[in-house]
This record gives C-alpha cells, structure tokens and sequence, in this order.
C-alpha cells in the first residue's frame, strides 16, 4: 500500500512537504513517464511503422532531459516501471534490462526484442538471447527488416531466429539490400512471394523493390498494383507496371486516381490503357469539381452523352458539397461544361441522365 501512496501524483506533493524521501524531482519524473503512451507506440511498433523509433525518440525527449542515473534508480521500480523498460529498450541502456530480469517482478516479455531489434541494439539482444530465448518473436526480426538493419537482420539469422518472410517483408518495405540477401537464402520450400508484398511496395512507391523482383523473376505481380499506384498518384510506379510487367490495372485505376485529381496518372492511363471506363471517369472528375480533370477529357473525347452525364454529375457534387471549396469547384466545372454546350448546362435545368 505504501509503494502505491507514494507514486499517487494527487498525494505526493502532500507526503513530501512533511517528510524525506520522495523529492520532488522524482515527483515531476513520475508525471513525465505518466504522459508516456505506451500503447501508441506499440501500435506503431505492430503494425511496422518505419515512422516508430521517431515516435519513440519524441515521445521520451522529456523524460531523457531529466532522467540521469540517480533518477533512474529511484523510478525503475515504480509503477511507471514498464514505461522505465520501455525506455531503456529505446535507448540501448542493458543494465537497466539486467536489472529488470534480476527483479522477481520482472519479466521480459516478447515485445522487447522488437524493441531492441528496431533500434538495432545488439547487446540487448544477445542478452535475451542467453537469457529468454524461449520468448522470442519474429516481430524482432520484422523490425530490423522495416528498420533497414541489414546487421540485425544477419545477427537474428547466424541466432537461429531466421524466417522465409523475411523477403516478404523487405520487398514490401523498399529494403532491397535484405531482399538480396533473403533470395540468396530462399529454398525450394520457402513458397511465393507472393501479391501483398508487392502490392504494398507499389502503394510504399518503392521502385526499386519491384525492379528487384521482377528482375528475380519472383511471382505476385497483379492488376491490383497498378490500381493502388494509380490511387496514390505514383506515376512512377504506373509507369514501371505498364513498360516491364505490361499490366493495365483495372477500370477502377483512373477511377483512383480522378477522384484524387491526379492529372498525370490519368493521362497516362488514358494513354496507355483499354481498360478505362471514360464516361464514368468524367462524371466522377465532375463531382469531384476537378476541372483540369474535366478539361483533358472534353479535349479528347466528344459527346452529348458523355457531356450531359458530367453536367449531371457536377450537379450532384454541388448538393453533396460539405465545404465551400467544393462548391466553388463544382461551379467552376458546371461554368466549363455550359461554355461547351450552353444549351445543355443551365444550372436550374432538372438532370434526367444518370
């Protein structure tokens, strides 16, 4: 009961001002380490977000300004004592690790190889692996892999903690150094690599990986990555797709990319591709108000039809416009199309074309 008193931040500052013990330099730590979100990170860590050892590093720079070796000490033992871990995995500090383990409380759990794997500290590693190597996780070696520690990657491995997914992960993170070195170690049973990987390398924009793969000759290439490309405005992909896999995506690519308003990729698409579905682009260009959109088909394709369904379309993006700016931009298209055909655009003209 006493230990849990002490670290109560409502009571602390009552018990400091009539006795020694708690001071309140570790009073305020203890608020620093409380505004720690352990489960932000972790959720970043999870799902392989690169952007994680940043998230980390902004989520502790208050707590490293004042947590020197003395404060440690006081802190570790606390009930902020997973935050105190989490903190020591971040930055490399192995006797606090020790320390923990030598706790009767303490248990190493197996999120703190990925943590330690992510920021590369080998010493850590070797440690749980002499110590714990029953909890590892091969999130550990996911994490050197989306953290491009080629290193790491080559240490988990002469460990024993290798695993096929390795190229699976390093293809869909634009890691092509791993990626080399997990196809020098496939074998006949490691199995495709597989449509995910690749498709995630195509929505990352990582060119290089699939230049990798598909120079491996390795299988996974689909109409689905020129659909996520396209989505994502990556022109560089799209073109990548179209000159060395020949694929043309699907009618939804220029659908993506026109809701977006991407004017590049729609050029191309048209350009390159049968598979567009013209009429249904522009109206959704039109509800979209994406005008230059708008403008490129009315210069490339002609009529009625196709003008009447844009208009319509305009029509519906103004009613459905949640902003101003929308709005404006519908005007602008409905403005547009009447200049074209001022008999078919009047904006309090009923729509009876779908």
């Amino acid at each position: 009961m006493a230990a849990v008193v002490l670290v109560t931040p409502d009571l602390l500052p009552i018990i400091t001002a009539y006795q020694h013990g708690v001071v309140e330099d570790t009073n305020g730590l203890y608020r620093l380490l409380a505004a720690v979100d352990l489960s932000a990170l972790h959720y970043l860590q999870l799902m392989g977000d690169p952007r994680y050892p940043g998230a980390c590093y902004r989520a502790f720079a208050a707590v490293r300004k004042r947590l020197h070796p003395a404060a440690l000490q006081r802190v570790e033992f606390s009930r902020y004592r997973p935050i105190v871990v989490y903190y020591a995995l971040v930055f490399g500090l192995l006797p606090v690790v020790k320390r923990m383990r030598a706790s009767s409380r303490a248990a190493i759990s197996n999120s703190q190889w990925a943590v330690a794997a992510a920021f590369g500290h080998f010493a850590i590693v070797e440690h749980l692996h002499l110590h714990d190597s029953g909890s590892y996780d091969p999130r550990a070696m996911k994490a050197a892999v989306v953290q491009g520690n080629l290193a790491m990657v080559l240490y988990l491995a002469d460990l024993g903690y290798w695993t096929p997914d390795v190229l699976r992960w390093a293809v869909a993170g634009g890691q092509v150094a791993i990626a080399e070195f997990a196809f020098d170690r496939r074998t006949a049973t490691d199995g495709p690599l597989g449509a995910p990987s690749i498709n995630e390398a195509a929505r990352l924009g990582h060119v290089d990986a699939l230049r990798f793969v598909h120079e491996r000759r390795l299988d996974g290439f689909s109409d689905e990555a020129v659909d996520i490309a396209a989505a994502n405005g990556d022109l560089d992909v799209v073109r990548f797709l179209f000159r060395k896999r020949r694929l043309r995506g699907s009618p939804r690519a220029m659908y993506y990319a026109v809701e977006s308003n991407y004017a590049d990729v729609v050029q191309y698409l048209d350009e390159h591709s049968e598979a567009n579905d013209i009429a249904g682009s522009l109206r959704r260009a039109a509800r979209c108000g994406h005008i230059e959109i708008v403008r490129y088909f009315c210069s490339h394709y002609e009529g009625e039809t196709l003008l009447s369904g844009a208009v319509c379309a305009a029509k519906e993006g103004l009613l459905a416009a949640a902003t101003v700016e929308h709005k404006q931009r519908c005007h602008a298209v409905l403005a547009y199309l009447h200049r074209l055909r001022p008999e078919m655009a009047p904006e309090d003209r009923p729509c009876v074309i779908q």
